[in-house]
């Protein structure tokens, strides 16, 4: 249901039901998992009567609705009707190694999850059965094609073989769900049709699409790591689910960068600032985590090097302007085309521009350095201590000044509001800089 399809009356019923706590936090278990009545209760250590009242109200809103059971008939679970809650999402809430998708063959769902799973979330999932079959269902690897997915060509495997003890299990089966109720893993339940039962390719299409709908959901409450925690260190109501799956995503590959280095909060931390330092002034916020990533990156190998917890005998220069979108960025790509990698160049501003100036950028590809992939950032204290040259030019007092290290001031007129033709001085002049600093480091550079 869109927002628009939604009265007064009905989102005021809504904001009722979820007014009361405890309504609340079954609104929460239900976000990623389906649930029996009885297992809410035992959950929130809720008198079963108190439950079944408020399952009543929260029923009668239409955030929920009940499904009996395809493998015991009596028993009945309760389902989330995620329309309803218009863009309530799950924030980040645990931790886990690996997602294990269960359902009882091994053969359609569980597969068709983790594939899902695999494409939307860094964190690692496999699958398993609690009475496997002989193969994967043709119709699960003909749908998985269908919608670009990769179904792994092996035979189905039993859960007790493969399964690890940080391993969240996801059971996409309420056979399987009930089957593994004493399990001493953390489970999450997903009662998902058994698309086998009708044999179709409808059957099939629908399980997808139910499974990619749960996928989206939990996928940005799952972080990677060793052990399952109820709450992590960086709860952002701020994000979409996509920025914060973006998010974790760069995490996950800071933390595979940095291991051994630094751990999990430090990285975390670096990395939200970051992107809270570029989503204070950019107007598309569609790539704010990449540049977050990148930016983090850079602090954390500054950082490590500051801190001798890295070493790297190749010298870093540090160029600032004002608004790190015309000089600074000239002289950082020039750098980097002539060093290549036996030196290391980083820039910034002490109040970064939205972009890099769009002359500037032709100016520079006119001479065959592409620096579109370049942005406007701020200078830190780790950058500037791990710098071995600071170079600035025209940011004046506004720049940092640490003791003992070197600066230079290079004096050149600021490229903003000019055209190619009088920015084309400018470039040259830069380049000229750039070279004498390179010989002066005894920085071999290309011809």
């Amino acid at each position: 249901m869109l927002a628009e399809n939604f009265t007064l009356e009905d989102r005021a019923r809504v904001h009722a039901a979820l007014g009361d706590p405890s309504r609340l936090a079954i609104v929460d278990i239900l976000l990623v998992a389906d649930a029996a009545p009885g297992e809410i209760a035992r959950r929130l250590d809720l008198p079963t009567n108190l439950v079944a009242h408020h399952l009543k109200v929260l029923q009668d809103c239409g955030l929920l609705r009940r499904i009996r059971s395809e493998g015991d008939r009596r028993r009945t679970y309760v389902r989330l009707v995620p329309d309803a809650l218009l863009g309530l999402h799950p924030q980040p809430a645990r931790t886990a190694a690996r997602v294990m998708f269960v359902c009882t063959a091994n053969s359609a769902r569980s597969h068709l999850a983790a594939a899902l799973w695999r494409r939307r979330s860094p964190v690692p999932a496999a699958s398993a059965g609690t009475d496997p079959a002989n193969r994967i269902h043709p119709r699960a690897i003909r749908v998985a094609h269908r919608h670009g997915l990769t179904v792994p060509e092996i035979p189905p495997v039993r859960l007790d073989d493969v399964l690890r003890p940080n391993d969240l299990i996801v059971a996409v089966c309420d056979n399987a769900h009930e089957t593994l109720a004493d399990h001493s893993n953390p489970r999450l339940h997903w009662a998902v049709p058994d698309p086998t039962r009708v044999d179709d390719d409808a059957a099939f299409e629908a399980a997808l699409a139910d499974l990619a709908d749960r996928v989206d959901r939990l996928a940005p409450a799952i972080t990677y790591g060793e052990v399952m925690t109820d709450v992590t260190a960086h709860r952002r109501p701020d994000l979409s689910m996509d920025q914060t799956t973006a998010l974790h995503t760069a995490a996950v590959r800071l933390r595979n960068e940095f291991d051994g280095v630094y751990g999990a909060e430090t990285i975390e931390r670096f990395l939200h600032t970051s992107y809270d330092q570029f989503a204070a002034h950019s107007t598309v916020v569609h790539f704010l985590p990449l540049l977050a990533e990148r930016f983090a990156r850079q602090r954390l190998t500054a950082l490590a090097r500051v801190e001798g917890l890295r070493s790297d005998d190749r010298p870093i220069v540090l160029f600032l302007c004002v608004h790190n979108a015309g000089r600074s960025q000239m002289a950082l790509g020039f750098f980097t085309h002539l060093a290549g990698d036996r030196a290391v160049a980083w820039s910034g501003g002490s109040d970064p521009g939205i972009e890099v100036n769009p002359a500037v950028v032709a100016a520079m590809a006119e001479r065959g350095i592409d620096i579109t992939g370049e942005y406007p950032k701020p200078w830190t204290e780790e950058v500037v201590a791990a710098a071995d040259v600071v170079v600035t030019m025209g940011c004046g007092d506004a720049c940092p000044v640490l003791p003992g290290k070197r600066y230079e001031d290079w004096s050149f007129d600021d490229p903003a509001g000019l055209g190619v033709a009088d920015i084309r001085p400018i470039r040259d002049a830069v380049e000229r800089r750039v070279r004498d600093l390179l010989d002066q480091l005894g920085v071999a550079t290309r011809s």
